[in-house]
């Protein structure tokens, strides 16, 4: 890098580093004479902020206004200002502003450091105040210190002062140099003009690049020696030219002066045709005069460079612009080519096109733009924004475009729907050719074919510029009148759709006279019919207007509304009318793209805090690289140079170099888009070779941990375990142990009568990084007895393979365990205490008389640290890995995959710079703040130091996750509050909310809670309190949960145990499940009767709980096109194309059986074909405990919970339902052992328990063993023939068109000559050497590798529909728990895993969890799916991979996205009456609301919300009024259902059924009738016809089939179904009578009585002949 110095000779001096700095320097002579931002330099710093009126500015802003430069173009959007309060670093909490101060510490590193002989010029303080308020106003970015650092180190190295290395300190990469250059921290580079560095350089030396020996710099670039430029001068002026370098010597362009072999030879010039000479963004030249823009939207409809319109359909790849007739100029050859694919997102069998595939062919570079992939470059696939060529072609995105620049005026966009342009500029006038047109201004010969020769027909234009591409069926579309046409009748209905654009009063008015919109309008109007109304259409056509107006420069209004084509925007980003090119850029963004700060687009603009990286907005630390005009993603690795480069982004925005070449086996050729090193064809064993990659590891900090940080009394010994975690051990030792198994924390090792035998056992879970882990269960085995805790169970403990509830009394009293604040607490009557908090921090307490009989991973207790690493064998461990190995309980089951270590370093804190440690030090000054503060009083039991380390521990493991703080600051507070030390308020000081609490309770920081069996508080409850849940008044403690004082428990004594019983509890007494036992709350007592296990169950012990349990269970699978394998695994094909019950619960009559009923809707298979012959499930329903849960093929990580859309995972009913994603498939779960899984594609699953065994019916079979009685009738009866079967489980749904797929010879079947290269691809199935070789035994999987046969046939060999096939394949294995082999490649069924995330062939259920998950969903450790997994640092939020601060709220089983915003619901209740909203802490805030009076509270399109009160008749004579109350009408007759300023009548006959398919209405004024319409729809799929009487704005029309009245203040909707729904306006709420009722009032606010609303009989026979309709 390098300054510039201008210098005049009157000592003005002015330096800039082409990036941020400025410098400007006077003489003193110029004293008094200076105006401007600089001030007025006469002296005195209080009148430095005058005005050019001489005034003294009111502000800063006012200040920078006053001197603001006038009328400069493209300053129009410019401020003076920034919003919000842009002085002050003021962070949300204290968190953001000590970390500003810690990371700002770096200043005071470089001034005592590297830059401390320089003080004179550089003053600490303003230093170190600029780098807080830098910090501050980017929101935590962080990298601008380098630069101010690099700034700094050049002022004093111009003032001759010597400044140390300072880089590497504090983690600053050098500068990027260019070609034959370096970077040389003390230089004085070399140039052209002064090749011989000054004796004295060392001394004078600056921070540059400089060349390379044998190079020097000219200009801008370092050349050979021999190569150097040329001295220019002309008149007063002399300049340096490079080699070869042409300028214009005058203001005309007519002399042109070149630098040739070392002297400048000038030549009279112009400039060419189409150009002028003029200035364009401060260059004075041969500038093109204009430009032309061909426009390629919709259908697609072409409007030429010469603007001339057509439309033509054809589905092939065309040549729509190239340069033609170059020969003998100077310009630039192009090509631009588009491949059109039929358009199915509007329509199923479509006539009409649209662009899929974007080609440039410019500078001998291929750009391939295509709507669902990556931009290639010459086939390498590459990320933008890109520059090429040292900038001739960049490619970048502009607001919702994409877009490819050049440096010669031509520019491509795509919007990557369907709207394409290409603009030229003038300079190739009547040098184009192709689809677009010649470009000569006569629209009316632009049908040229490629000889030169015209035509007017269409089709036989576009097909002679089609580009052949072999092995493609395509068609040029239609001519003429066989092209699709849009019906009269439809037209007026659209055209209202489309008035936005025309409208003169609308949004696009400014640009009316700029671009003519009739055309865009007809061609909306046009696109729209084509696709029946889709609203997507809609609003892309309207779309391609604006954005074609914006690029104009004309500025258009806002014209998307929340409910009118709304635009959703990226994460971390908001919707913009205006947004700029590139605003907020990531560090380097700039020096690739091209920013246009004239002309502004509509796209998403970043949110604070947030930058953006070319393509959407992230946080600092996520910013891409940007290197040699190439972007790459964070962590992302690329081979290069012909595979003997590797490059990796590292988060620090530096890309890593590393040398590799190709294994002797291997090829460097490119494979789909990716260069990389791949086997040689003759050489199939080898796999491709992997990117090698590295995790940055974490260096030391803690080396050893010396203090204690609960200090108890000498005599008993104290062990906790708690954190990542960390242990203490009875001695006082302290380290930290990653293992995630299960091992012996502390045993008596030496028992006796008087000591007796115990264990207490910790099972780990890892959590975050996969480095850190937890404590995620307890076992204590004390007194024959085995108590087990688990994580999240509260309230709960397992004893005797049963859940039991607190207070326990075992052994005779012996053993008691009760919960103590957030903690359980076990005691003996020998003083063993084991405490657990049922999240991480266990605590053994043993008495002095323990001392030197224990052993464990609590250490021996002989009062010696030096031992306490002592194995079972009595040698010291030589590891503290070796250790936990050495105390692992062996052989159980589930941990067939756990670790006793973590990789790499993982008990330090090393960082990839000193910003990542000093991060750590600033968060975990906290600690200091707790200790100092509300913990002061307890500094004898807690060590601020091993809590400080403890918790730079945590953060390093956790990659920056805070939260555990709040947890560890709850355990100290525990351990205070329990040796009776009060502790002050410290939630608020640090931001920790209060545990979250069950109903009917509260969170109290220091509470005695009463329960149902201690309902009063202790006497000296102040001095011995706790932090605990409290029941509200009026409740008491019942287990885990508060209840009203007349609803507690009972107390059940058996042998010498006690437990305690909720009331209506039922209990298991004994192992054979032959006695239950059941709290009666009226009385208190249990009563006992024999029972026995029902039917397909048995008593057994099923995770951890002994219950009635089913024996086995059975899966019906449906797959493919589809496929069944029923319960009782019969096989047979159904290509209905209807919505089935495929299983339900049946003939449960005197069963204790849960109802249920799973039911799929089919739809054709369209992705595999255009006309399928085969279907595939779409919709999974599942009918359960009174709810509908819908999961949708479209509708990711999300379901429909009757009727209501919901995030997953969620939990309902207390756990009886959960939904959650496991591996690719979602997953709903019920307590009784139902599960569903679909994989939102095809394959869907449902297991049942062995308990419903001859008690379910539907398409996946009887299950009673019998395989050949499957087709069973809802009647009972039996068919043979598979349409009949799958015909008699349809689900009737109105209005919805479907078959029942085809039956015997009638079915597709796969031609023989076909199968032979099917049965090769699907072999990987049966292969007995394959991937799923250890599954042959366990699933047959012939019928697999049929069906896969079939599929692939029937997908004319689809590779999505091999690998979905044989991923229905393993994906059965897995959930059999059979292990299977990896069998993906990067080139065979490769699996591309969301943002974050990594493929494993065997991935956990739930490995990472963000905060508050696993309450949710259930995580099975004995069972690996294949998916994706976490990245290191990144949390699973249940459907993704997240950052820490962006994990889901999870509340009452519910998850909500950060900022999601809701209204509440509580299992879907209808109120309103509280806002939800996730707050980035993991807080659900609540906020009281209600709907406004002219709306109801209701669900509408799966979102619960205040919506617009309608009144609405369903067919049937099911009645909603206004207020939300349903009725039926009972009658026959008219009635009236509302006056406003119209009454409607609704006439009723042939019984309660349907409403009559004709509506009389009158419109009335205030007294009189003004007249009557009718309105007669013949229904039934004949013709319908209106007759129509109109004023006063009053209209009728018909849209979809449905009447359609409209009006200021009232409308009204008669579908074909005969349905009517009526909504009238907040104005009206007063004015409205009738049966439709008032808009206000509560639901069921008054009786309906439908003969007050009923109208004479003689009217509803009479009123047409009345009014003569």
């Amino acid at each position: 890098f390098r300054s510039h110095w201008p210098m005049t000779d009157f000592g003005l001096l002015v330096q800039y580093d082409w990036e941020q700095y400025l410098l400007v320097k006077v003489p003193a002579s110029f004293m008094g004479k200076m105006c401007g931002m600089c001030g007025n330099f006469n002296g005195k710093k209080d009148d430095d902020l005058t005005t050019p009126s001489g005034s003294l500015a009111t502000s800063i802003p006012a200040l920078g206004k006053s001197w603001r430069v006038p009328g400069l173009p493209g300053e129009a959007y410019c401020t003076d200002d920034c919003t919000g309060q842009c002085n002050v670093c003021n962070g949300e909490s204290w968190i953001e502003r000590l970390e500003a101060e810690s990371f700002c510490q770096l200043v005071t590193l470089l001034t005592d450091g590297p830059l401390r002989d320089c003080k004179s010029l550089i003053d600490p303080k303003v230093f170190y105040e600029n780098c807080l308020f830098d910090y501050c106003m980017g929101k935590g970015y962080k990298k601008f210190l380098c630069k101010t650092a690099q700034i700094y180190t050049d002022a004093c190295q111009r003032a001759g002062i010597h400044v140390h290395d300072w880089r590497n300190l504090i983690g600053c990469p050098e500068p990027k140099c260019p070609a034959n250059s370096h970077f040389d921290s003390c230089a004085c580079p070399a140039t052209c003009e002064n090749p011989s560095p000054p004796a004295d350089c060392k001394t004078k030396c600056v921070a540059s690049c400089t060349c390379n020996d044998g190079f020097l710099w000219s200009g801008n670039t370092c050349v050979p020696k021999n190569q150097c430029g040329c001295i220019y001068s002309n008149g007063g002026q002399k300049r340096y030219l490079r080699a070869g370098e042409s300028i214009w010597a005058d203001t005309t362009c007519s002399t042109k002066c070149t630098c040739n072999s070392g002297q400048v030879v000038c030549e009279k010039a112009s400039c060419p045709d189409g150009s002028e000479c003029s200035i364009v963004e401060g260059i004075r030249g041969c500038h093109p005069v204009s430009h032309a823009i061909c426009n390629i939207y919709g259908d697609p409809h072409y409007n030429t460079f010469d603007n001339s319109t057509y439309n033509f359909q054809g589905t092939c790849t065309y040549t729509v612009a190239q340069g033609c007739h170059l020969e003998g100029t100077h310009l630039t050859p192009f090509a631009v080519i588009v491949e059109n694919e039929k358009w199915t997102e509007i329509h199923v069998n479509p006539s009409v096109s649209a662009a899929k595939v974007v080609v440039v062919e410019v500078y001998g570079m291929i750009l391939v733009l295509r709507r669902n992939q990556l931009h290639q470059v010459n086939g390498i696939l590459a990320n933008i924004p890109v520059s090429l060529d040292d900038g001739k072609v960049k490619v970048q995105q502009e607001g919702v475009e994409n877009v490819i620049l050049t440096d010669f005026g031509l520019i491509v966009t795509y919007d990557m729907v369907y709207h394409v342009t290409i603009t030229v500029p003038s300079s190739y006038h009547g040098k184009t050719c192709g689809l677009c047109g010649n470009f000569n201004g006569n629209k009316n010969d632009d049908f040229l074919l490629p000889d030169g020769k015209e035509t007017k027909d269409v089709k036989t234009f576009g097909a002679a510029w089609k580009v052949p591409v072999p092995g493609v069926v395509c068609d040029d579309g239609c001519s003429g009148d066989v092209c699709p046409k849009c019906p009269e009748n439809k037209k007026l209905v659209f055209e209202k759709d489309c008035s936005t654009i025309i409208n003169p009063l609308g949004p696009f008015a400014a640009c009316h006279n700029v671009i003519n919109p009739e055309s865009y309008f007809r061609d909306c109007v046009y696109d729209i019919c084509m696709s029946d109304g889709d609203n997507n259409t809609i609003c892309n056509s309207i779309a391609a207007y604006m954005t074609d107006c914006q690029n104009f420069g004309v500025t258009v209004k806002h014209w998307r509304t929340p409910t009118f084509c709304p635009l959703k925007c990226p994460a971390n980003s908001h919707y913009e009318i205006c947004a700029g090119s590139c605003d907020t850029p990531c560090p380097g963004l700039t020096e690739i793209i091209k920013c246009n700060i004239q002309t502004c687009f509509e796209g998403c603009m970043c949110d604070s805090g947030f930058f953006n990286n070319g393509t959407g907005c992230v946080k600092a630390d996520q910013c891409s690289c940007y290197e040699n005009g190439h972007t790459y993603k964070i962590g992302e690795s690329v081979i290069t140079k012909d595979c003997q480069e590797h490059l990796t982004c590292l988060a620090s925005g530096v890309i890593k170099h590393d040398t590799m070449t190709c294994g002797n086996n291997e090829d460097c050729v490119n494979k789909n888009g990716v260069l990389g090193c791949y086997p040689k064809p003759n050489d199939k064993k080898m796999g491709p070779k992997m990117n090698p990659c590295s995790t940055p590891q974490l260096r030391a900090i803690v080396e050893d941990i010396k203090s204690i940080t609960i200090l108890l009394l000498a005599s008993p010994g104290t062990c906790w375990v708690m954190g990542d975690p960390h242990y203490r051990t009875f001695d006082g030792d302290y380290y930290n142990f990653m293992g995630n198994c299960t091992y012996i924390v502390a045993k008596n090792c030496h028992p006796d009568k008087e000591h007796p035998e115990f264990e207490v056992q910790a099972m780990n879970e890892r959590f975050g990084s996969t480095k850190g882990t937890y404590v995620s269960e307890v076992i204590i085995k004390v007194y024959g007895q085995t108590i087990t805790i688990v994580q999240h169970e509260t309230g709960l403990v397992r004893i005797s393979n049963s859940l039991w509830y607190l207070p326990i009394s075992l052994a005779n009293g012996r053993a008691t365990l009760w919960q103590s604040g957030l903690s359980l607490v076990m005691e003996t009557d020998f003083g063993l205490l084991v405490q657990y908090d049922w999240e991480q921090y266990l605590l053994v307490k043993v008495p002095a008389s323990f001392m030197g009989k224990m052993c464990g991973m609590c250490g021996n207790f002989n009062g010696k640290k030096d031992d306490d690493l002592t194995t079972p064998s009595g040698s010291l461990a030589t590891s503290i890995p070796a250790l936990g190995k050495s105390w692992r309980v062996p052989g159980l089951p589930g941990e067939a995959y756990c670790t006793d270590d973590c990789t790499g370093q993982c008990n330090v804190c090393n960082g990839e710079s000193w910003i990542e440690r000093l991060e750590a030090e600033s968060f975990c000054q906290l600690v200091t703040l707790l200790t100092d503060g509300p913990l002061r009083d307890c500094k004898s039991l807690i060590d601020p130091k091993v809590f400080y380390e403890n918790c730079l521990f945590d953060y390093c493991m956790g990659k920056g996750y805070k939260k555990f703080l709040c947890k560890t600051a709850q355990i100290y507070t525990d351990a205070c509050q329990q040796a009776g030390i009060h502790v002050h308020d410290w939630r608020n000081i640090i931001g920790c909310p209060a545990p979250k609490c069950p109903a009917n309770s509260h969170f109290d920081s220091c509470a005695c809670p009463a329960t149902c069996e201690s309902p009063n508080a202790p006497a000296d409850c102040k001095t011995n309190c706790v932090e605990a849940c409290t029941c509200n008044d009026g409740f008491l403690w019942s287990g885990n949960k508060c209840v009203p004082k007349n609803q507690c428990g009972c107390i059940y004594s058996n042998g010498g145990q006690k437990r305690y019983l909720q009331a209506g509890e039922s209990i298991w007494d004994g192992d054979n499940c032959s006695k239950k036992c059941t709290c009666n709350p009226t009385n208190g007592h249990v009563i006992c009767n024999s029972v026995s296990c029902p039917s397909g169950t048995t008593c057994m012990v099923a995770n951890g709980i002994r219950e009635c349990h089913a024996v086995s269970q059975a899966t019906c699978t449906i797959y493919g096109d589809p496929h069944y394998i029923t319960f009782d695994n019969s096989t047979y094909d159904f290509q209905g194309t209807c919505t089935y019950t495929v299983a339900q619960g049946c003939h449960l009559e005197g069963t204790h059986l849960t109802p249920f009923a799973v039911i799929v809707e089919n739809e054709k298979w369209t992705e595999i074909k255009e006309n399928p012959n085969v279907s595939a499930a779409k919709v999974v329903v599942v009918e359960v405990y009174g709810m509908i849960l819908v999961l949708r093929r479209n509708q990711l990580h999300q379901i429909t919970v009757n009727g209501v859309i919901v995030n997953i995972p969620i939990s309902l009913d207390d756990g009886k339902i959960t939904v959650q994603q496991v591996g690719f498939q979602n997953v709903i779960t019920t307590d009784f052992g139902l599960i569903i899984s679909y994989d939102m594609i095809y394959h869907v699953t449902i297991t049942v328990p062995s308990s419903y065994l001859g008690k379910t019916c539907g398409m996946c079979g009887y299950y009673n063993g019998n395989k050949n009685d499957e087709f069973l009738l809802p009647d009972g009866k039996e068919t043979k023939d598979v349409k009949t079967f799958g015909a008699a489980w349809k689900v009737p749904v109105p209005g919805v068109v479907c078959d029942d797929g085809c039956s015997g010879d009638v079915c597709p079947k796969c031609p023989e000559n076909k199968k032979l290269v099917f049965e090769k691809d699907c072999s990987t199935i049966i292969n007995p050497l394959g991937p799923f070789a250890a599954c042959h035994n366990v699933i047959n999987p012939e019928s697999y590798f049929r069906d896969c046969v079939f599929d692939v046939c029937m997908g004319d060999r689809d590779h999505d529909m091999l690998c979905h096939i044989i991923t229905t394949y393993m994906t059965n294995c897995q959930n059999l728990g059979v292990t299977v082999e990896n069998w993906r490649t990067p080139t065979f069924c490769p699996l591309k895993c969301p943002a974050n995330s990594h493929y494993e062939i065997c991935a956990g259920s739930c490995d990472t969890p963000c905060p508050g998950l696993r309450e949710i969903v259930s995580c099975n450790i004995q069972t690996c799916f294949e998916g994706c997994m976490c990245n290191a640092g990144f949390f699973t939020n249940g459907s993704g991979c997240v950052k820490a601060d962006q994990c889901s709220c999870y509340e009452n089983g519910l998850t909500y996205k950060v900022s999601y915003i809701c209204v509440f619901i509580v299992l879907f209740k209808k109120d309103c009456q509280v806002r939800l909203t996730c707050l980035s802490s993991g807080i659900v805030k609540h906020e009281s609301m209600r709907c406004n009076s002219d709306e109801i509270c209701q669900v509408k399109n799966g979102v619960h919300g205040c919506y617009p009160r309608q009144c609405q008749l369903d067919t049937g004579g099911s009645f909603t009024l206004f207020n939300g109350t349903t009725w039926t009408i009972a009658s026959l007759g008219a009635f009236d259902f509302v006056q406003v300023s119209m009454a409607v009548y609704v006439f009723f006959e042939d019984g309660l059924v349907t409403v009559n398919n004709f509506i009389k209405m009158c419109f009335l004024n205030n007294a009189d009738i003004l007249f009557f319409f009718y309105i007669y729809m013949q229904l039934n799929g004949r013709k319908m016809s209106m007759a129509t009487l109109g004023t006063n704005q009053k209209f009728i029309k018909i849209i979809d089939h449905a009447v359609v009245v409209e009006m200021s203040a009232f409308s009204l909707i008669y579908s074909q179904s005969q349905e009517i729904t009526i909504t009238v306006s907040e104005e009206m709420v007063d004015k409205v009578c009738g049966a439709c009722g008032k808009l206000h009032g509560p639901p069921n606010a008054m009786r309906i009585n439908e003969t007050n609303f009923a109208l004479p009989e003689y009217f509803s026979r009479n009123i047409c002949n009345l009014y003569n309709l």
